[in-house]
């Protein structure tokens, strides 16, 4: 995988600014973080364009000289939660080495479940439980390992798997997506650290938040996710505070 946007142990926090220390966010998750866009070459992540949000809604004058959040983020083009949770631990790939490497983290968002659809579908198994089991696993193993590194402000926000053209044509796939949805939804109303955010937008064929493949996301649909994602974030860091 390319590891290109994995940049979180390059970056040297800053010292502070008018409000106190910086918030540090990170985004985790498939080809939806990492920002593949087809038919550009080149990524376009949405995690940029959420700190440029975050930052406007906590200092829309500009007028702290360090801006009040740092967004960083690793996709895993393909992978699966599964796939993640086996590489929870691995140096370069594990979402809890990330929680480890930045001791002040505070909001992990996990964007994942598209890959698990393809992989699963026919299948003679409950695979909705499956699913959700393992994306639940990955939120609390973030936290667990957090935690153990004495890190227990951490949060997590779980971001609902989004429509696709495959889900418009298997409809197999759209019920399972649905499912595990509304099964994470749930699963967050009693999770103390875990909150859950639909996708905003639904899957349109030709729309200008999709890319002509049908699966990812066009510039203006990863810009569109950030922008609705920083609300939802900035009401996690307050209730932090």
């Amino acid at each position: 995988e390319d590891k290109k946007d994995f940049d979180y142990a390059d970056k040297t926090p800053p010292s502070g600014n008018q409000s106190g220390k910086p918030r540090f966010i990170f985004c985790y998750g498939d080809s939806l973080t990492f920002g593949i866009s087809p038919p550009a070459k080149d990524p376009y992540p949405y995690a940029p364009r959420l700190e440029k949000e975050l930052n406007h809604l906590y200092d829309p004058d500009k007028s702290s000289k360090i801006p009040p959040t740092i967004v960083q983020h690793f996709g895993l083009p393909g992978w699966t939660a599964n796939m993640m949770l086996d590489h929870i631990s691995d140096e370069n790939t594990g979402v809890c080495s990330i929680v480890r490497r930045i001791p002040n983290l505070e909001v992990v968002i996990i964007l994942v479940g598209t890959n698990d659809l393809g992989k699963t579908a026919g299948a003679d198994k409950d695979i909705p439980g499956i699913i959700v089991k393992h994306i639940e696993d990955l939120h609390e193993q973030a936290l667990d390992c957090a935690k153990d590194a004495g890190n227990k402000k951490l949060q997590t926000l779980m971001v609902g798997i989004p429509g696709s053209d495959y889900q418009e044509h298997v409809t197999q796939a759209s019920e399972l997506a649905s499912t595990i949805n509304d099964l994470l939804k749930e699963y967050a109303t009693i999770s103390p650290k875990t909150t859950y955010a639909d996708f905003p937008f639904s899957f349109e064929k030709g729309g200008e938040n999709w890319a002509v493949d049908g699966l990812h996301l066009s510039k203006d649909g990863y810009d569109a996710l950030a922008e609705a994602l920083a609300p939802r974030v900035k009401t996690i860091l307050d209730d932090i505070d």
